[in-house]
């Protein structure tokens, strides 16, 4: 009898998560055109060690609520740009239904042969002051290039076997 409550009650919180965890693909946001309340980020992404500017960075904005938000809104998908031949970007989006919810923002930089910080990691977190709306926030991404490493071990004495 205990199972079957256990499993009733699972029901309800797994399709809560499932829902929650179902990213919207259409963009809320073109990232060009807001008017009222804007937030407008800005920086740079550039090459590691060699500072360099990276052109044709896929770069997405999401929204991710917290706390009780986080039970009844899943991440929402802002919208994406991409870096000039300078490596710059500029994303404009409206925050007004923002600026009282508890969350974070993410921003997740793609180009191919490249990650940032850990590997297969190519977001970053950060969050909006709701009193600097019209004012650019400037975030700086630096991308590193991925390598392969190849070891090889040479024993610099041989091991009779035979003998242990």
């Amino acid at each position: 009898m205990s199972y079957h409550l256990l499993f009733k009650s699972l029901i309800p919180i797994t399709l809560l998560l499932l829902l929650n965890s179902c990213r919207k693909t259409t963009p809320e946001f073109d990232g060009i055109n807001c008017t009222g309340n804007c937030y407008i980020l800005t920086g740079r992404v550039v090459d590691t060690p060699s500072n360099a500017g990276l052109q044709g960075v896929e770069l997405k904005f999401f929204y991710r609520p917290t706390g009780y938000a986080l039970l009844t809104n899943t991440t929402r998908y802002l919208g994406k740009t991409t870096t000039n031949q300078r490596g710059e970007y500029k994303f404009k989006f409206d925050g007004t239904a923002f600026k009282d919810d508890g969350g974070y923002y993410r921003i997740q930089a793609v180009k191919a042969g490249y990650f940032y910080g850990h590997l297969n990691q190519n977001d970053i977190s950060f969050d909006l002051d709701s009193t600097a709306f019209n004012v650019p926030f400037n975030q700086d991404f630096a991308l590193y290039r991925a390598a392969k490493l190849t070891v090889r071990f040479v024993a610099s004495t041989v091991t009779n076997f035979d003998f242990l």
